[in-house]
């Protein structure tokens, strides 16, 4: 079962909110996001969980979106995440993602409303 936090976490676009420098400071996550394009897009107009739902997926306002462009993340890598997530769901997802984040040095602590989790908490 998720923590209530993991779910701010999994990004609407397909990118993992752990690990952005951002998150926890100027970001919460996707909760009420509605400054988000694929915030409004999927969840608020068309009830959806994430982009990876959507029958028009890949979209090219999502093709052209580059949510992180740190070393690492390789281009259109959200696509794929998002592909994945559809295949195993957003709780194994979560789970892969801390993991994969971690192992390349993009995330070592996770702030969000003033909780801390230590990244070893995420499933190897």
């Amino acid at each position: 079962m998720m923590k209530p936090l993991e779910g701010v976490l999994a990004g609407v676009c397909g990118d993992w909110c752990g690990k952005c420098p951002n998150f926890g400071l100027t970001c919460q996550g996707c909760t009420e996001h509605s400054e988000c394009d694929f915030y409004r897009c999927c969840v608020l107009n068309k009830g959806l969980e994430h982009c990876g739902l959507c029958p028009d997926f890949p979209c090219l306002k999502l093709s052209e979106f580059v949510p992180d462009d740190r070393p690492g993340c390789t281009p259109g890598y959200h696509i794929d995440a998002l592909k994945r997530r559809v295949e195993v769901g957003t709780e194994a997802w979560l789970a892969e993602q801390c993991a994969y984040w971690r192992g390349r040095g993009l995330v070592n602590l996770l702030r969000a409303q003033g909780v801390y989790i230590e990244t070893s908490d995420c499933k190897e």
